[in-house]
Parts: C-alpha cells; structure tokens; sequence
C-alpha cells in the first residue's frame, strides 16, 4: 500500500472516532499552551529588559549603599561631575506620612531625588508637569492609592516627618520600580534639598542612597562604562572588589594584557577627575558601596526573569507529560475498541507494519493538531500577560511573536503525543487475522509480551525523550536529570 494510500484509510478510518480523538487532543493542547505562554513571554520580557536596561538603572552607573555617603567619596563624586560625568541623587527610607486634614496616617515608601534624575527614560504623572514643579517647590508627588487610603486628593498637604508639602499629583509609570511595591507601601517622591528639613535621618534611620551617573557621550559605550566601574569599585572598597574580579575570573589573563587593563581603567578615571588632586583618589577611605553597570542590571534582571520561567515551563512540561498520560490511556481504549477492525484489515491482505502504520499516522495527526491548536492558544495567553502581571514588573514589555518557542511548543506536544501513543500502538501487531472470528472467545485479544524488544526500545525512547525535553529546556543536562526523576518519583 502506497503512502498515499495509507493517508486515505487512515482519514476514512477516524472518522468513527474523532470525537475521541478530539479529547485526547486537548490534553496535549493545554500542556502546549503553557509552554509557548510561558516561554514566549519570557522572551519579550529579556527583549524589553535589554532595550530598556539604562531606563531600569536610571543613568549608565549607580553606586549603592546603605550608610550616606563619606566626605571623600563626595568629593570624589564632584570631581567626576567635574570631569563631565552628571550624577543624581535618591535617597529611599519608610516613613509615616500625615494628612494635615483629618490626621489619617499612611506607611509610605519615600524617595528623595535630586535634579536630572532620571537620566534615560522619564516618569509619568498626573497632571503631566507635576514634575517640574518637584525641584522648586515644596511638593511631593504619591501613588493614586495613597489619595485613597488617606482620604485627600490633589492640592491637599501632606506632612512628612517635621514638614509639610503639597500633593502637586499623582505617579504613573515610573522607570525601574514595579507598580506593585504600592501595595507594601505608596510610592512618595520629594526633592533631596527637603531631607534636612523634614528630620527624618536620625542616629539608626535605615535607609538607601543611591546615586546614578551619566556619562559623556564619549565614555558611554559599555567597555568605558565597564572599566570606570572596576575603577571605581578598586578605589571605593578595594577588598570587596578584589574578591568579586576573583570569583568572576574565569580564565587568567596575561600578565600584560592585565596591566594594559589597568592603566586603561585608571587612565578613564582619571580623565574624569582630572580638575581633582590626584592624591585624592588613593586617600580615598574604604566605603561599603556597590557600583552597578547598565549590563549589571540586564543581567541580574535577566537571570531573575529566566529562573522564573524555568520554573514556569517544569509545571508546562508537567501538564504536557500528564497529557501524554493522557492520550497513552486513551489510544489503549481506543486501540481495544479497534480490534476487530484490525482483524478485518488483517484478512483483506493489510500486513502488520501497514497496519500499525496506519494508526501511527493518526496519532501523529491527532499531536500535530493538538499541538498546533495549543501553539494558537499560547500566544493569545501571551498577548493577555502584561495585563495580569505589568503591575509586577520594572517595565514596559513589548509583546511580539517568538518563533523559537512557538516552534519548540509544537515539536514538543507532537513528539510526546507520538511517543505516548506508540506504546499501546504496538499491540495492534500482533492481532491476528483470526481475531475476526474468535474475538468473543479470547480474553488476550490484544496480546502483550513484556520481552517485546520494539516496546522496551519504545519504553527507552519514551524515557530518553523525557530527560532531552527537560534538559533541553533548563539548558543543562544534569539538572534535566534531576527534574526529570524528580517528575518520574512524583
């Protein structure tokens, strides 16, 4: 028989069950659609990071600490900024904030910023030139549920510690800081120049200062970027820094090519700071500060991102293989139910590998529409995903069509169905013609032998896939074989 041929019978031969087989499409549907959901979106999600990384960060490099900042390394900071590096301020602390109106009080996030910031990206609020007016007056912009949880409303005063301010708005979308850190606290943001006045770093007043540079347009690729911030790093806290060049070495470097490095680095600083006395930079005391690339951030966020879908697509692989549970239960319903049609072919001349090629095709089939169907639906998932977790996210996330994981979602569902099915496929080999006229006195109608050598390679193939997709999936062999037992014992 042709494979022509076989296609017609096969199409003729489903349609007594496609309703069935409609069923046990769906399971590797659904398993289909959480990993081309999942994996999409990640996608997206690492595509608008790496294009939104300097709006994240604020500027192409931010020192971080958690005590404020020592004389020196303020100086250090103006000797920059007059080397032509731009820097801006926040400082990040919780406060009680106070409506002066009904004396509702409010836990808020606080952020003192000075001018400039941010240098990439800008921050949306209502109405549109709020944000001007933050510098120069005493105002404070605050998250709309802030107005709520207070009672108060645009126009109303605010006090902060031991001043008050006026609500000039309210924020929207604001670079770097996910919408959702409202609901442990509304976002206030004020003017740096208010701290003094507002009394609220004291002697054990926790609290974050940061500060985020900008470059010149001439230092601001990401080889200047990165030797300023080891630079700095070295004269900052140099043990710390150290200790991070080691751990993060992965090849020695030449002796040379290390001290061509260095002077480079240094060379870059000092060209930064060249109005400042040279002897300052050595004098400069340890501070506990972490200095932050734009590629720093993209790659933290990035790994964040990536773990998280890992996580993700073992629960979309679970469904999957659930789902090939699925069809591999019901293809042994269905093949009993097919016994006497096999017979019957059997007597018109059909040999056993025509015969079991014939309902090898149907499954493929049944995979491949299921799978592509699955496909469909996870990309309409993605498309609906910044509306159920935006508020989670740094970010705006630009949604678009993922080849890989659209292709990796439909291989996937039609392989699994296909290497589910196989299995209870093998017993139509051994039906015989004769079941045609003792089919109501065999209760071994489909006869099954554990030694079959075809259905222990099918039993090791079902396995060997397994581990592939799960290892193929994380990207590392052993934690595919971890998962994949860890699957296997659950």
């Amino acid at each position: 028989m042709t494979l022509n041929g076989l296609l017609r019978l096969a199409w003729k031969e489903s349609r007594t069950a496609r309703k069935r087989l409609a069923l046990y499409m769906s399971s590797i549907a659904l398993g289909v659609t959480a990993l081309v959901a999942i994996d999409s979106f990640a996608d997206n999600v690492t595509g608008s990071i790496r294009e939104q990384s300097r709006t994240l960060l604020g500027g192409d490099l931010a020192l971080e600490t958690r005590a404020a900042f020592t004389p020196s390394v303020n100086s250090l900071l103006d000797s920059l900024s007059r080397g032509g590096i731009k820097s801006a301020r926040v400082t990040s602390l919780a406060s009680m904030a106070l409506a002066d109106g009904n004396g509702g009080t409010r836990l808020v996030q606080l952020r003192a910023v000075t001018s400039g910031y941010p240098f990439y990206g800008s921050i949306e609020t209502q109405p549109a030139e709020a944000w001007a007016r933050l510098q120069n007056e005493a105002v404070v912009l605050v998250d709309a549920s802030l107005l709520t949880a207070l009672d108060t409303k645009v126009g109303d005063s605010l006090k902060l510690g031991e001043k008050k301010f006026l609500i000039a708005g309210t924020l929207g979308n604001v670079p770097g800081d996910a919408a959702i850190t409202s609901v442990i606290g509304p976002r206030v943001y004020v003017a740096n120049r208010w701290l003094d006045d507002m009394g609220l770093l004291r002697f054990g007043s926790r609290a974050d200062f940061n500060v985020v540079l900008q470059l010149p347009p001439q230092q601001a690729g990401t080889r200047e970027a990165a030797a300023l911030a080891k630079s700095l790093r070295r004269r900052l806290d140099p043990r710390s820094a150290e200790r991070e060049e080691r751990e993060a070495r992965q090849g020695q470097p030449s002796r040379a090519q290390s001290q061509a490095d260095d002077a480079e680095e240094d060379s870059l600083l000092k060209a930064a700071v060249k109005t400042a006395d040279s002897s300052q930079l050595t004098k400069t005391p340890i501070a506990r500060i972490r200095v932050r690339t734009v590629q720093e951030t993209e790659r933290d966020l990035t790994n964040t991102v990536s773990r998280l879908a890992n996580f993700l697509s073992i629960i979309g692989l679970v469904a999957l293989l659930l789902g090939g549970i699925g069809v591999a239960s019901g293809v042994n319903a269905f093949v009993a139910a097919k016994i006497d049609t096999v017979a019957m072919l059997r007597c018109l001349g059909a040999t056993s590998r025509q015969v079991l090629s014939l309902y090898v095709i149907q499954a493929a089939a049944m995979g491949l529409v299921g799978a592509t169907a699955g496909a469909a639906l996870g990309v309409l998932v993605q498309y609906g995903f910044p509306h159920v977790v935006g508020d989670f996210l740094p970010l705006d996330v630009h949604v678009s069509l993922e080849t890989r994981p659209l292709l990796f979602g439909l291989a996937t569902g039609v392989w699994v169905s296909l290497v589910f099915a196989m299995r209870p496929l093998l017993a139509l080999r051994r039906i015989s013609p004769l079941q045609a006229l003792r089919r109501n006195t065999d209760s071994a109608a489909v006869p099954r032998e554990w030694n079959d050598p075809l259905r222990m390679a099918v039993d090791l193939l079902l396995v060997t896939s397994i581990v592939a997709i799960t290892a193929v999936r994380l990207g590392d062999l052993k934690q595919g074989l971890w998962v994949s037992a860890a699957i296997a014992s659950a």
